[in-house]
């Protein structure tokens, strides 16, 4: 069945758009529909080039502005779906050289792009998404207000404040997560498959673009130095690419982890501690990875564990 329908360009291209605007517009019956939304355009993308995600991407938006009678809901669908795969994809399936010695785009330059793409998102949604969400977290803390008494009360409005103020932070990391799984679910398919275009990248060897390190200090600075609109949109920008660095943190631990004697377990044992210990062990893997350049940690870990 998926030899057929991958030889029908004109049905990937149809059946992509349309299941990827009914996940998306069914969303709003339930979050469980969101979680394919990407999948289909990933698939599609991944198989055939990027350009097919365009073409699907747009046909998909005018279902979703039919279905929902809303422009707007279109214009999300293609801000917070299509466009990232899109970018991610188009710098994926890059490559130099002929035959044999094909050279593919690094995926952590991939991955930068996809950042690029984040920050441009960060901005528009703090400016013109944002203040809605925070009306909507604003009478939800009301809520809870009068719901809750004594130190549960203050847990819950520290945590919604928090929450009110990296709102379009949070909101880019949910894209980029499910940009990411999205693709990685496409790819191993097609790769059992045969049908993908570029072998199976792996996650070890992730290296980032020099610029992200300057936009976090940047960000950084104007987040906690200044107390004015763009400190708000800095410490949002400082927060998405926290995440960033979390997965090129990510990238050293399985490099490392790769390379000693008991992979398997020691891997377990890794992301065992992250669920128990939570932020303790996400903060120290940030900074592994932001500080990487510097410390040259990845090749210092994995001698002193392969030994």
């Amino acid at each position: 069945m998926l030899t057929h329908f991958h030889k029908n360009e004109t049905l990937w291209i149809l059946g992509g758009g349309t299941l990827s605007a009914l996940f998306y517009y069914l969303q709003t019956t339930s979050s469980f529909f969101g979680v394919f939304v990407m999948f289909p355009l990933a698939l599609l993308g991944l198989s055939q080039g990027y350009r097919k995600i365009i073409l699907s991407g747009t046909l998909g938006a005018l279902l979703v502005a039919l279905l929902s009678g809303k422009a707007l809901y279109a214009a999300l669908f293609l801000l917070t779906n299509v466009a990232p795969v899109t970018v991610f994809i188009r710098y994926c399936l890059l490559s130099r050289g002929e035959s044999k010695k094909i050279e593919w785009y690094p995926l952590g330059l991939a991955l930068s792009a996809l950042a690029a793409y984040g920050l441009l998102f960060c901005i528009v949604h703090d400016y013109f998404l944002a203040p809605s969400l925070k009306i909507e977290i604003a009478t939800a803390l009301k809520r809870l207000e009068a719901q809750a008494t004594g130190a549960q009360q203050e847990v819950f409005i520290a945590t919604f404040k928090l929450i009110e103020r990296i709102t379009s932070g949070m909101s880019t990391i949910s894209i980029t997560i499910w940009t990411l799984l999205s693709c990685y679910v496409s790819e191993r398919l097609l790769v059992k498959n045969k049908y993908q275009i570029r072998p199976m990248p792996t996650i070890n060897e992730l290296t980032l673009a020099w610029w992200l390190w300057i936009a976090f200090a940047l960000s950084g600075t104007f987040a906690f130095v200044f107390n004015n609109a763009l400190a708000s949109l800095s410490l949002n920008i400082f927060v998405f690419l926290g995440f960033i660095f979390f997965l090129h943190g990510l990238s050293i631990v399985h490099y490392c982890l790769n390379r000693s004697k008991n992979p398997r377990l020691n891997l377990l044992l890794f992301y065992g501690s992250m669920l128990l210990l939570g932020w303790i062990i996400v903060s120290l893997v940030v900074l592994l990875g932001l500080f990487e350049p510097w410390v040259n940690s990845r090749e210092k870990l994995s001698k002193k564990l392969g030994s």
